[in-house]
This record gives structure tokens, C-alpha cells and sequence, in this order.
């Protein structure tokens, strides 16, 4: 007889548990076991430059070129210029969207080891991905070895908000937390300095998402038209994606499964 019972239970995340009063299995891994995945190469701001510089006409030129041999000989390697700073097919390819953009779209973090962004170009058919390290690789304390670097990658639009959304990590989630949670900015600034910043509440849900580590991710869209109004999240891990709202006096967070979340996100990507 096949022995189709597990070997043992799933975790249980015990804090949710506690405050539902029931067994609610651990969430939190599953994004981490399909992290943001790309094989792109990583560039400096050299050859970023080169790239943008060469955009236009296909060529980078000798005084464009001048102090950047790094950054000419990593675009070599990858393929996309060749030693003469001259686009190649594939270069030619994945820099059209930085002349025929439809959008820009800017999504800034902020992480317990550290900041990362991920910068995109989207035309009508494709988007130009300029990323730092992901969410995945800041919970591995792996942001070191990316000083100063960016992985470019090319991608449908089809494909976009599924890419961005590994990239942040995204996943599902317990969210307890019920109405908003509204409060001075400077225990946020607080909050972001510290765990250790006391919550400004007694609610058990809340404490719970208080305490857990924080994600912060904002996004910024250009179009056309002029800019979209800046939006974003507080991730708080186990305890769900939490939309922010902060200006000089006050900060507000609201609770958002992670399905309207990810609906924030594509229509970001699309709507413009």
C-alpha cells in the first residue's frame, strides 16, 4: 500500500494561530522557495551609461567611452556591444525601449540589510529591467557582493508582472490585521530604525505585523501624460502586505491581501 500521509505535519505559524485560535500552517516560506530568478548580466553604472548613451544612434563613442573601459568590457562579454562601442543585434534589441518608452515605472525598497530598486522601460511589446539585488537575496544577507550593480534583463509585457513580483518576493500570506492603523510619522521613522519601536496599539494583529521584519517597497510611474502618484506597501512577512500612506504628520496602514496587491502591481504595468 502507498503511504500517502506526510512524514510530518506542515509548521504552523503560532503567532496567527494564537490570535484566530486555530492551526494555520507557517506561509512565509513559500515565496522563498521560488525566489526571483534572471540571466541577465550584472552591470556597473559604467556600462549602464554606455547603454543609455548608445541607445539612440547605436554607437557610444570614443569620448562616451573615455574612463569606462569596465563597464565597454562587461557589455562585450554580454554580448550586447562590441569593442568599438557599437550596439550588436542583441544590444540594438534590448535597449529599444529606452527610445520608444510608453512608461518608465521606478520601484524603490527598503529592507532590514538594506535598499535595492528595480528601474524598468517599457515600450509597447517589451520592458528593459535594470534590477538590484532582489528581496530574496536581502533576506540572505547577500547584498555585498551587488554593490554598485545591476542585472538587466529583457521581458515581455506578458511576462512583466510575474517577474516583478518574484522579484519582490510576493507571496501569500496570514493577514489579521483589520481596519488601519494610523500614526505619527516619526514613530514610523522609528519603527524603521528599530524593531524594538514600541507599536502604537494593543490590537494582537497588529503587534504581530509590527514586529515582523519590515519590507517597504514604493512604486513611481512616468508616462507620458506626466507622473502617476507615488504608492506602496509595508510587507510584513507573515503577516501580509500592508498599504502605506505617510506624509509630514501622519502615517497610515492598511491591510490588502496579497491577490490586490499583485493587482496594484500589474495594473501599474499596464495602465498607462
Amino acid at each position: 500500500m502507498v503511504d500517502i500521509v506526510p512524514d510530518r505535519e506542515p509548521a504552523l505559524d503560532e503567532a496567527a494561530s494564537r490570535i484566530l485560535g486555530a492551526d494555520l500552517e507557517e506561509l512565509g516560506g513559500l515565496s522563498a522557495r521560488q525566489p526571483f530568478s534572471s540571466r541577465g548580466p550584472w552591470l556597473n553604472g559604467e556600462a549602464v551609461h554606455l547603454l543609455d548613451a548608445a541607445a539612440e544612434s547605436g554607437y557610444a563613442g570614443r569620448f562616451q567611452r573615455a574612463g569606462r573601459k569596465a563597464g565597454l568590457a562587461a557589455l562585450v562579454e554580454a554580448g550586447l556591444m562590441d569593442t568599438a562601442g557599437r550596439l550588436t543585434p542583441e544590444g540594438i534589441t534590448v535597449t529599444a525601449p529606452l527610445t520608444s518608452a510608453r512608461a518608465s515605472v521606478s520601484i524603490h525598497c527598503l529592507h532590514p540589510q538594506g535598499s535595492t530598486e528595480l528601474q524598468i522601460q517599457i515600450d509597447d511589446e517589451d520592458a528593459l529591467v535594470l534590477a538590484g539585488p532582489s528581496r530574496a537575496e536581502l533576506d540572505a544577507g547577500r547584498i555585498d557582493r551587488y554593490e554598485s550593480l545591476v542585472q538587466l534583463d529583457f521581458v515581455g509585457l506578458p511576462d512583466l508582472a510575474q517577474v516583478v513580483a518574484s522579484w519582490l518576493g510576493l507571496g501569500p500570506a496570514w493577514t489579521l490585521t483589520t481596519g488601519a492603523l494610523d500614526f505619527p510619522t516619526e514613530v514610523f521613522d522609528r519603527r524603521i530604525a528599530s524593531v524594538d519601536e514600541p507599536p502604537p496599539t494593543e490590537d494582537p494583529a497588529w503587534i504581530r505585523m509590527w514586529s515582523e521584519p519590515w519590507f517597504i517597497w514604493r512604486v513611481q510611474v512616468q508616462t507620458a501624460a506626466g507622473a502617476v502618484p507615488e504608492w506602496g506597501y509595508v510587507d510584513a512577512g507573515r503577516a501580509g502586505q500592508h498599504l502605506l500612506t505617510v506624509d509630514a504628520e501622519r502615517a497610515t496602514l492598511e491591510p490588502v491581501t496579497s491577490g490586490m496587491a499583485y493587482r496594484d502591481l500589474v495594473s501599474a504595468l499596464t495602465v498607462f
